[in-house]
């Protein structure tokens, strides 16, 4: 599911994964979810552990604290694609 080009934050988040939730909630597989740094709040996290999702989600190029906080609480590896030399 996609939002509109011209949405520059994801402040609807429950609206957006709701849907999405309800539809695989109680199957029996793995469920990915993949976002844009307007995802990358603590709160989409939390809601998508608690559903057991495995998740990407880029970070924003300036980080809040409590995100850098986060990220060393869950060991999360964050990737500088400017520096990724093939």
């Amino acid at each position: 599911m996609l939002r509109n080009g011209n949405v520059h934050s994801a402040e609807d988040w429950p609206l957006v994964l709701e849907p999405i939730l309800q539809r695989y909630r109680g199957l029996e597989i793995r469920r990915f979810f993949r976002g844009d740094a307007a995802f990358a709040d603590p709160k989409v996290y939390q809601c998508l552990e608690a559903e057991r999702y495995l998740y990407a989600i880029r970070l924003p190029a300036k980080r809040p604290d409590n995100l850098q906080a986060v990220r060393a609480r869950r060991g999360i590896i964050t990737v500088d694609m400017n520096r990724v030399h093939a």
